[in-house]
């Protein structure tokens, strides 16, 4: 049995079309998650959020596109993962928890990946945080990504390397990793990672703890960690906040078994996490006015300082100790 969301909602309240979903999700032989993720399935999604991260970490400190780098949550495509090793990393890993990822999907992001960074195709930011300071005259970061280096990195054999490794064929230096489901901080050796990063994910990871442990663990010292965090209700309710608006029990209803929904935490309960692991560099809030007012909300967000109500979105850049 499967329930359409657009029907549900014709009938019934936010609230209780969630309920309904989340029952639903609890009768035998159900899916627990549902559709795509959106957005990575696009070479120009990808590129935009690999430059916005990118110029972000430059800003912070980082030298150089780094060797090696994970990704959490690739999603529907691993084309962030795929820019960077276009632009000079020799080694990827993706992790996730359901396998959205496809391999007709990467391999037409790559080319499409391939051709905007051999025409330097300009990029003004598309949303928040803005990172048009970063970047030339032209919308491009030509300050971390010379025209020597990206040639080099773009010749033909690296080319068919990563190609080779997107197939799993031997590629060289060249090495591909997708570790999905993503269960243990096992997935990925100790100290071998320069960058982890993540783009609207971390708000779907019910334990931070052992999330961030895990990324330190991962992470050489002095290596970076990225992350763009959507503290929003994404659309499960028609206001941004309106998942702070609903108790404990009905939150319980609503997860249901889904492998994953939103943890609801807000963006403090990602920074005391991340500042136990490691040195923050750069601290970007996202504030909107609107939303449920603070008598609406519900235990615990109804103790949350003005700050913490209005922050929509998190960004922050970090360094292991």
């Amino acid at each position: 049995m499967s329930l359409r969301v657009s029907d549900l909602k014709r009938v019934l309240p936010p609230s209780a079309v969630q309920v309904a979903r989340g029952l639903q999700t609890c009768l035998p032989g159900a899916r627990r998650s549902w559709g795509r993720t959106g957005g990575t399935d696009s070479a120009p999604y990808c590129y935009e959020v690999f430059l916005k991260h990118l110029t972000l970490c430059a800003e912070a400190g980082m030298g150089a596109v780094p060797r090696s780098v994970a990704e959490i949550g690739p999603g529907d495509s691993i084309g962030i993962g795929l820019a960077m090793l276009l632009a000079g990393a020799e080694r990827y890993a993706g992790l996730d928890v359901v396998p959205y990822s496809l391999a007709a999907h990467n391999g037409l992001v790559l080319e499409e990946l391939i051709a905007f960074l051999r025409e330097r195709r300009p990029n003004p930011s598309w949303g928040w945080p803005n990172y048009d300071h970063l970047l030339d005259g032209e919308f491009f970061p030509s300050r971390i990504l010379g025209r020597d280096a990206l040639r080099a990195s773009l010749e033909p054999a690296r080319l068919d390397g990563i190609r080779a490794a997107l197939e799993g064929r031997p590629s060289g230096s060249i090495h591909v990793g997708y570790h999905c489901p993503w269960t243990s901080a096992s997935a990925i050796e100790p100290a071998s990672v320069d960058w982890i990063y993540s783009q609207s994910v971390m708000e779907h990871v019910d334990d931070l703890e052992e999330a961030y442990a895990a990324m330190q663990r991962w992470l050489r010292p002095g290596g970076f960690v990225s992350h763009q965090i959507d503290l929003r209700s994404h659309e499960l309710f028609p206001e941004w906040n309106g998942h702070w608006g609903v108790s404990r029990l009905a939150w319980r209803v609503m997860r249901g078994r889904r492998v994953y929904l939103i943890n609801r935490l807000p963006y403090s309960a990602h920074a005391r996490a991340i500042r136990r692991f490691f040195e923050v560099r750069t601290e970007l809030l996202h504030e909107e006015e609107d939303g449920l007012p603070a008598r609406r909300l519900r235990a615990p967000f109804d103790h949350l300082d003005d700050r913490e109500r209005r922050t929509s979105g998190y960004f922050v850049v970090a360094v292991k100790r």
